[in-house]
């Protein structure tokens, strides 16, 4: 797998942000990375989180006080494939009654073109009344997702209305050959930004797992989303494996996922750690702020994991989780980075702690 990864070419000011982050995850974690992967990128990303403002698409900046903001327009970004390129050209092109809106694109395996429109509640209502933008979109064959509540846009009785979002093939996870698992999800669940940052961050832990020796073992997984690692680590830690998730959506999604491609995990919608002590590698896959509840519950366990393989992309995470872990009884075994986020503050750091002897 890693044969066919091949460092992006960025700007000196890239490179030296690059290596900002490196040295900010190092001195938290008080060793250097064993390997520092930078994917292919430009084109790579099938997922765009945009802000719209009434007129234009970007991002949004600095706070300049309590209602206002730095904003920064984007324009056909050299990251996204061509079709994302496309479908922001074809959204400001027609310009849509909303005066502020998260934006976010996706496509996904065979070319299918997907948007979810996050705004306030009369702004949606109002777009399903006004009816002529959103019909554009569906003539044009985008899935339209709209709402916090994975709902997709359907027409019924010649009306346009909101159902469940449809299971499709937005980002396809990898097995330890390299062969692609394609799952499905819908637009507004979390996904890595594209295929070959995905890659990425999959082979970074395998790696880890290989300097450590570590091969088939029981092993669960804490905030497994729609199953995008668990699928991956299904293929190379073993059968004897369990998975959760909180988010209902994506429960169901995992579930399916998990009866069509890695039906050997059990898959369930809570974290329940004092029955869980029989595995002896965590998978986790945190929030921004880490795991505190579960990692704290670790001091506690009378048969603790040997390992625990963290995925981060936040330092507040990264510090908070690794002081639990180490008070838990735990020391780094080794981290690897992927700069998953390009000029950016972020990116994603894979951490396997062993616990110590």
């Amino acid at each position: 797998m890693l044969a066919s990864f091949f460092l992006q070419d960025y700007p000196g000011e890239i490179d030296a942000l690059w290596r900002e982050k490196n040295f900010l995850s190092s001195e938290i974690l008080r060793q250097g990375p064993l390997r520092q992967l930078r994917p292919e990128c430009i084109g790579d990303r099938s997922r765009l989180d945009l802000m719209w403002n009434g007129t234009q698409l970007g991002i949004r900046g600095r706070s300049q006080g309590e209602e206002s903001y730095d904003f920064h327009p984007i324009h056909n970004p050299d990251s996204v494939n061509p079709l994302i390129a496309e479908m922001m050209k074809t959204f400001e092109e027609r310009k849509p009654k909303l005066s502020l809106a998260q934006i976010r694109f996706r496509t996904g395996v065979g070319g299918i073109k997907g948007i979810w429109i996050d705004a306030a509640n009369e702004q949606i209502k109002a777009l399903l009344y006004e009816e002529k933008f959103l019909r554009s979109l569906m003539d044009d064959g985008w899935v339209v997702e709209m709402g916090q509540k994975h709902k997709a846009l359907i027409q019924k009785e010649g009306r346009l209305g909101l159902d469940l979002a449809p299971a499709l093939n937005w980002l396809s996870s990898y097995d330890k050959n390299n062969a692609e698992i394609p799952l499905k999800s819908c637009i507004s669940l979390f996904s890595q930004p594209g295929p070959e940052t995905n890659r990425a961050l999959i082979v970074a832990g395998f790696d880890l797992l290989d300097e450590a020796h570590v091969k088939t073992l029981p092993w669960c997984e804490w905030g497994a989303g729609y199953g995008n690692l668990t699928a991956a680590y299904a293929s190379r830690l073993g059968s004897e494996a369990w998975a959760s998730e909180l988010e209902p959506v994506a429960v169901s999604f995992l579930a399916q996922n998990a009866r069509e491609f890695f039906p050997q995990v059990q898959t369930e919608e809570k974290i329940a750690v004092e029955v869980k002590e029989n595995f002896e590698l965590w998978l986790a896959d945190p929030p921004r702020p880490g795991f505190p509840k579960l990692f704290t519950s670790l001091q506690n366990m009378t048969k603790k994991p040997k390992w625990v393989l963290l995925y981060h992309c936040h330092n507040a995470g990264l510090i908070n989780d690794s002081r639990l872990l180490r008070d838990a009884g735990y020391d780094l075994f080794h981290w690897s980075s992927v700069d998953a986020f390009p000029a950016t503050p972020h990116h994603e750091v894979i951490a396997l702690w062993e616990l110590r002897r």
